[in-house]
């Protein structure tokens, strides 16, 4: 009984022909392709911000760089409102004389002048 099994076992095995697979039924990715133009949009739209973000930064950050020709120059002229900090510093380091002459000039036009006896300044440094 056993060898009538096998038998039939092995013309089963004989007679079987494998198949080819064919293709699987879902798209390669998953996404549609109005999915990826949003996400194709959104990658975009951040990596320009981003951009802009950078640029931004890097060019309000950025100090004017002043030669002492230019100091010089800035320093004769009446209009001149502002002058950077970091400016300032290196012409109190570099050249002395020049910074105390800036601030000097700045303090006699930001602040009023203490020549007369009845000038405001004088009677309350009196008190």
């Amino acid at each position: 009984m056993h060898d009538r099994d096998d038998e039939q076992f092995e013309c089963y095995l004989k007679s079987f022909r494998p198949v080819d697979p064919g293709p699987l039924p879902f798209s390669a990715s998953g996404i549609p392709t109005s999915g990826r133009r949003r996400v194709a949009f959104a990658v975009t739209a951040v990596g320009c911000f981003a951009v802009a973000a950078l640029l931004l930064i890097t060019l309000s950050n950025r100090a004017p760089r002043m030669t002492d020709k230019t100091l010089s120059e800035r320093t004769r002229e009446p209009n001149q409102v502002q002058v950077s900090a970091p400016a300032l510093t290196r012409l109190a380091f570099d050249d002395h004389d020049t910074f105390v002459e800036l601030i000097s000039r700045k303090a006699e036009s930001q602040l009023p002048p203490m020549k007369g006896e009845q000038s405001a300044l004088r009677v309350l440094a009196k008190e």
